[in-house]
């Protein structure tokens, strides 16, 4: 096929088979030695069609496409609930993106999506409004943006985007789930200076049905400020979330309570030869319906990178999310996750979140090769079924 081909795949044949030998075949062993009430996962994403850039004269239009197909088995588990019962399933999602950009700084995005669940035993009429497996043709991302506005140090930013910062764990797109866990609309105002950088926006959060083009919003609004400050030896951001959702309100037969909420907190991250180090700290106050919020959690990590012994990294984290002490008094003590990613840090069972929990981890992490890395995740999450 000539170089530049649209469907050209960025892998070699061999390429995928070594992966999928190498990535997929010890998982599919363990598949059949492991115990009851676990979920287990297979991903293959290895269908990507490179960027082709299309010269338009004064600005250039990129265009790529990716394939992603997970093959899933449940055993007496189900994303729904505990139950008896075994399910397995091919999930299978595909975006095609669009991006026009400028000499002048300008940019437009544009993301289709399309996802479905194969032979699953739960359909789009299993789940009220919002189905994590299926998002029939669709518009995930859609957004202008325009950097350093006449040479000055503004951007905007208006449409509808996937929004990550630092860790994600306040910000993250929840991409592990077929679907997609957070997409918003929103109008940003972006801040750039030498030793500062910062967003500020109004958004959205997506609510998204299974077989409705150009979805519904979540009945509360966002109003956000996250800054990185710069030039320093080590990472440092801060941020401000005000939740805000005006009433009670129940939508697609789920209940959402009247709620103020306010998360004020930093992300910190460095290096220091072969050790590097990070967390991240929040504190939440407001108001919920008679009662006022107070809750926080941290999550501080360690790690040390072995470069003799295949780059292998040793690592320890600690994750702390605080829980209602007491449901009865006037004080929502439960922190609230914000919209930060879970499966990639709580496990991809989606059981525990950032909020009423306690995790101790111990990782090891091993590259043999460029592209393949084995992990063991130990770890002892602790939670409590408390308000």
């Amino acid at each position: 096929m000539p170089k530049n081909n649209l469907f050209t795949f960025k892998r070699s044949k061999k390429d995928i088979m070594w992966q999928i030998l190498c990535k997929g075949g010890l998982i599919v062993l363990i598949l059949n030695l492991v115990s009851d009430g676990c979920s287990y996962a297979l991903p293959i994403s290895f269908l990507s069609m490179p960027s082709r850039t299309i010269n338009l004269n004064k600005a250039n239009l990129d265009i790529k496409g990716n394939l992603r197909l997970r093959y899933e088995y449940e055993n007496n588990f189900n994303i729904k609930n505990y139950q008896n019962t075994k399910d397995n399933y091919l999930l299978e999602r595909f975006r095609w993106d669009f991006v026009l950009k400028t000499k002048q700084g300008f940019r437009a995005f544009i993301q289709f999506q399309d996802a479905h669940c194969i032979d699953c035993a739960l359909g789009a009429s299993d789940f009220k409004g919002s189905c994590p497996y299926i998002n029939e043709f669709d518009v995930r991302q859609a957004y202008v943006e325009w950097q350093h506005l006449r040479n000055s140090p503004f951007g905007l930013l208006i449409g509808r985007q996937s929004i990550s910062y630092g860790d994600r764990r306040i910000f993250g797109p929840g991409d592990w789930g077929n679907v997609g866990r957070y997409t918003w609309d929103v109008a940003m105002l972006k801040y750039e200076v030498l030793y500062l950088k910062l967003d500020a926006f109004y958004g959205k959060r997506i609510y998204y049905r299974p077989r409705a083009f150009w979805d519904d919003h979540y009945p509360y609004d966002a109003y956000t400020v996250y800054g990185q400050i710069q030039k320093l030896p080590f990472r440092i951001d801060f941020f401000y979330v005000f939740k805000n959702n005006r009433k009670d309100k129940e939508k697609y037969s789920t209940s959402f309570k009247k709620e103020q909420r306010h998360t004020f907190g930093f992300y910190l991250s460095g290096e220091k030869g072969d050790i590097d180090y990070g967390g991240t700290f929040a504190y939440q106050t407001g108001c919920y319906p008679g009662k006022r919020i107070e809750a926080y959690d941290l999550n501080a990590r360690l790690g040390y990178t072995i470069p003799i012994l295949f780059n292998s990294r040793l690592a320890a984290q600690y994750s702390y999310a605080s829980g209602d002490k007491n449901p009865h008094d006037n004080k929502v003590g439960t922190f609230d996750g914000v919209f930060g990613a879970i499966d990639m840090y709580y496990g991809r069972m989606n059981i525990f979140c950032w909020k009423n929990l306690e995790d101790y981890q111990l990782t090891y992490e091993i590259m043999p090769i460029k592209g393949l890395k084995f992990t063991t995740p130990p770890r002892m999450p602790r939670a409590e079924a408390r308000g």
